[in-house]
């Protein structure tokens, strides 16, 4: 590896001799994660940063040396104690990508020198991560020394963490121009609701590694000439958390400014009746970051007029699983109470045509959900989608699984017109 100006300084003598200097290996979480690595890379990598910028000090610093490794050095600090700044690092990262971490998946190397034009690692061993481990205060290390006894149960492995995007449609304009980034654990959508205190730190570390896959994405897309926005959803618990306030803002703010055109927060989960002034502390901690702010009402405060002037631009709802006797009653009051206030409404959850016609009638200015699109992993550029296409693709959803469910020759007819799939229909 050929060594430039920028990992020279990084790995100067005065602070190789005193320790200062240790590189933090991705090698186990890219094995883990496996033949989507190159799909996530980026994001895996902005996430790491994130926490490098978040967590290291004023004088330190950092340096990717290669895809699998990256260089921190730490001059106010001794060997042990920034090893042991890289472990916590390595073990966060870890945690919030792959829902648990093993002692013997981190990689934690010193580096010794420079040996003609490469830098000489030594990879910490295994006792040497114990001794670290003991003193980190994390008690959640699985060594792999420690043999299960024959009573103990198995404990099923934390399924990975895992990020898709749902397209959403201007209903007036006819185009899928944004989309909005759902967490998904255990194959199934994340509900933003932790009643505990262990839920609501895996949410908050799932809310933070969203927001660095999403703005990687949306990077990515940008620089590949892409123009969309990006709806980032957050829990109104969350935020009204100090700490979760803290930790949002803190992400937001290592998040580049060219990013925040293109960025929207949706406030989930806002309850009936919550004070003016406590919502529009949550909406201020996180307006500075975006383009604008989306707040997630029930339907009995849509048309609250006390919640019109405090700093967000759209008014949003979410359409129950099983369509009720109120969903229209709901879709029109979002319209009215969107208009009367002068502000743009999201209407979330659309699975039927006629509730998206009652949401166009009603003047609903944004659309997601089944019936508009699948989630996607990656983001495509703003496309039309007009409403007699939508309508075109429900028919052809239709008779899909309505074929699927008889075993008919119009199964085999779907498919020989090109349109098997629904979700890739015109």
């Amino acid at each position: 590896m050929a060594l430039g100006l920028d990992i020279r300084a990084a790995a100067a003598p005065a602070f190789v001799r005193r320790g200062s200097v240790n590189a933090i290996g991705l090698e186990a979480i890219r094995l883990r994660i496996g033949a989507r690595w190159e799909k996530v890379r980026e994001s895996v990598h902005a996430r790491l940063e994130m926490l490098l910028s978040h967590k290291l000090g004023p004088m330190d610093f950092f340096v990717r040396l290669n895809d699998s490794t990256y260089l921190i050095t730490m001059p106010g600090s001794d060997g042990d104690d920034a090893r042991l700044a890289c472990m916590k690092i390595s073990y966060e990262l870890q945690k919030s990508l792959l829902g648990r971490c093993d002692l013997s998946d981190l990689t934690i190397a010193r580096v010794c020198g420079e040996a003609g034009d490469t830098l000489e690692l030594d990879a910490l061993s295994e006792p040497e991560l114990l001794v670290l481990a003991g003193r980190s205060g994390i008690d959640e290390f699985q060594a792999p020394c420690r043999m299960p006894s024959a009573a103990a149960k198995p404990v099923p492995e934390p399924a990975p963490i895992g990020f898709r995007f749902a397209p959403i449609l201007d209903a007036a304009h006819q185009a899928i121009t944004a989309y909005k980034l759902e967490i998904c654990r255990h194959g199934t959508r994340r509900t933003m609701s932790a009643p505990t205190r262990e839920e609501f730190k895996e949410e908050l570390r799932d809310a933070l590694a969203g927001i660095a896959h999403a703005a990687a994405v949306l990077s990515n897309g940008l620089r590949g000439g892409g123009r969309y926005l990006m709806v980032l959803p957050v829990s109104f618990d969350m935020l009204s958390a100090p700490a979760g306030r803290m930790e949002i803002a803190a992400a937001c703010r290592s998040l580049s400014a060219e990013l925040r055109p293109f960025l929207v927060f949706s406030i989930r989960g806002c309850p009936p009746g919550v004070p003016q002034s406590r919502l529009g502390d949550l909406i201020g901690s996180v307006r500075p970051f975006c383009r604008t702010v989306a707040v997630e009402f029930p339907s009995s405060s849509l048309d609250n007029p006390s919640y019109q002037n405090l700093g967000q631009r759209c008014l949003s709802f979410a359409l129950p699983l099983a369509p009720s006797d109120r969903t229209r009653d709901d879709i029109v009051r979002l319209g009215a109470a969107a208009k009367r206030f002068a502000m743009t409404s999201f209407l979330m959850g659309v699975s039927t045509l006629d509730q998206a016609e009652q949401a166009r009638n009603a003047g609903v200015t944004y659309l997601s959900g089944p019936i508009i699109g699948a989630d996607v992993e990656i983001p495509c550029p703003m496309q039309r989608l007009s409403w007699e296409e939508l309508k075109v693709r429900t028919d052809l959803r239709e008779r899909y699984v309505s074929s699927r469910g008889s075993g008919s020759a119009a199964f085999v007819s779907l498919h020989r017109g090109g349109a098997a799939d629904p979700d890739t229909a015109p």
